[in-house]
């Protein structure tokens, strides 16, 4: 590891208690990096055609696993997890969605992708290892957060949204103290092992 490898740019960093992981860009090439202690940072390749949005890492019941979202450059959402942060797998969608997935959100149960896709396709969730569309959320969106008893959405032009999921079926409610305005991005108070902004110029 050496300063020559540091990115350009990031565009998401997170730490699981163990490494960090940021996402950016390296001259002409989207790719990552990972360090064990946020001085020496060593490369990591996930996908030259994967811009990253948002890095997170998961633990839930279902298990624990780092997990990115974007977009590729045919402009598609796209995904990818790992357990250990070095080798890479992509997670597959049930359907092939265009946009960008620009945020992650989890509990204990539940891992929720929000973004800018088209139509009623701007929320995900993650069940048995693809990506699923809620299919009833037309709200472009920026950044989701999990507060303790539901998930909180902000939304391009449409202010907040409350999530609810009971058993896969997603409900949405508008917090109408927040209508009409745009939010970038969203925090629970509850201290999380897991955030990410972008983009930070390097």
């Amino acid at each position: 590891s050496s300063s020559q490898t540091i990115l350009d740019e990031i565009y998401c960093i997170a730490w699981n208690g163990m490494m960090w992981i940021a996402c950016g860009k390296k001259g002409v090439n989207y790719t990552a990096m990972y360090s064990y202690d946020g001085m020496n940072w060593i490369s990591v390749s996930i996908n030259n055609d994967f811009q990253a949005y948002d890095i997170t890492w998961v633990n839930s019941s279902s298990g624990n696993s780092w997990i990115t979202v974007g977009v590729n450059n045919s402009g598609n959402m796209v995904s990818y997890t790992s357990a250990d942060g070095l080798n890479w797998n992509f997670i597959s969608f049930l359907g092939t969605f265009s946009g960008t997935l620009k945020k992650i959100a989890c509990n204990q149960y539940d891992v929720i992708a929000v973004g800018s896709g088209t139509g009623n396709n701007n929320c995900f969730y993650l069940s048995e290892g693809a990506w699923y569309s809620t299919g009833n959320f037309s709200q472009s969106s920026n950044s989701i957060t999990w507060n303790g008893s539901e998930f909180i959405i902000s939304t391009d032009s449409d202010g907040l949204y409350s999530l609810i999921d009971s058993s896969n079926i997603f409900e949405f409610t508008k917090i109408n103290s927040y209508s009409s305005t745009t939010s970038n991005l969203v925090f629970s108070r509850i201290t999380l092992p897991y955030s990410a902004t972008y983009p930070v110029q390097g």
